[in-house]
């Protein structure tokens, strides 16, 4: 089962073409999206350069949660909620400043919800 999961998500990288060159994207800090009874619902959203590597800002990753909601929060709900985070003006500040500074040109959002992803990875729209 283990063997199927790290296949499909491996394949997923690669149809999506979020994997950085030579690795897979860093584990998520789930310490944003943390409640009292587990890690709940969140928007990773990633930065991308053209050569597919997710650039540092200040030593530190570029990827970051915009916004959290508990861990009962149904999946249709969750998915809602990811929506609107993604149109949120940090997500669109930050694109601007990482595109201009740091060379980005791709940005996506991963929903997730107990650390389980709700879907593929959306591209986020950068105007």
């Amino acid at each position: 089962m283990r063997r199927r999961l790290r296949a499909a998500a491996a394949l997923v990288g690669l149809l999506v073409g979020v994997a950085p060159a030579g690795g897979c994207a860093a584990e998520p800090d789930w310490t944003p999206i943390a409640y009292g009874d587990g890690v709940g619902c969140g928007l990773l959203v990633q930065y991308f350069t053209a050569d597919g590597r997710e650039p540092m800002a200040d030593g530190k990753p570029t990827a970051f949660f915009p916004g959290a909601a508990p861990p009962s929060t149904g999946a249709s709900d969750c998915r809602d909620k990811c929506r609107e985070w993604a149109n949120l003006s940090i997500v669109k500040t930050l694109t601007a400043v990482y595109q201009a500074n740091l060379a980005v040109t791709k940005v996506t959002g991963t929903c997730y919800l107990q650390r389980r992803p709700l879907g593929l990875p959306q591209a986020i729209a950068t105007d």
